[in-house]
């Protein structure tokens, strides 16, 4: 039930979830040395490989995505889940680096809907989300989720929210507001 974006100790971007996401873009710092990017403006069906050229005109990874849990595609120029295995679709994208900015738009139907980071596999990550009432971030260590920073914000069909993870330290946004101050995460690999 997320549409979630997700980077890892192999560092990778993902999807996952029951909803669609319009846009993913991880950004590019001085600590990270690539961009990856994906509009997901594409013919409907599978979600193929992130796009080569970035929002800016600039070179980026072409880079395959994977179903790893359910199935994401590409419906209505969206990444959307299109089977769900134990109510979620999860599709990552392997990246290169631990630290990573994630943001994506989000449209919620119902359940929950995101971005995580740090993957490893399904019980090893970090998770940012919105259900509704209030944005979360937990990590999920040997499955067990604990949760690091929520706060209260309405629910805004194509907002962006927001993931920053550097070292130890994460930051998480929603609709251009800070969900409180920095959090400790944890160090990749978990």
């Amino acid at each position: 039930a997320n549409t979630t974006a997700m980077v890892n100790t192999r560092p990778v971007v993902a999807l996952r979830g029951a909803h669609t996401s319009s846009f993913m873009r991880v950004s590019q710092q001085s600590y990270i040395s690539s961009l990856w990017y994906d509009s997901f403006t594409r013919a409907n069906g599978a979600l193929g490989s992130s796009e080569s050229v970035g929002p800016d005109g600039q070179a980026t990874p072409f880079t395959a995505w994977v179903n790893r849990e359910g199935t994401t595609g590409i419906t209505g120029n969206a990444a959307q889940a299109t089977a769900l295995a134990a109510g979620i679709a999860n599709a990552t994208l392997a990246t290169t680096y631990a630290d990573a900015h994630i943001r994506a738009t989000l449209t919620r139907a119902a359940g929950n809907i995101g971005i995580n980071a740090r993957y490893q596999d399904s019980g090893n990550h970090l998770r940012a989300y919105h259900d509704g009432t209030n944005v979360v971030c937990q990590q999920v260590v040997a499955g067990v989720p604990t949760t690091l920073r929520t706060g209260a914000a309405a629910f805004s069909a194509g907002a962006y929210i927001y993931l920053i993870v550097r070292g130890t330290t994460g930051w998480l946004f929603y609709n251009n507001a800070a969900v409180g101050a920095s959090f400790a995460v944890p160090a990749s690999p978990f």
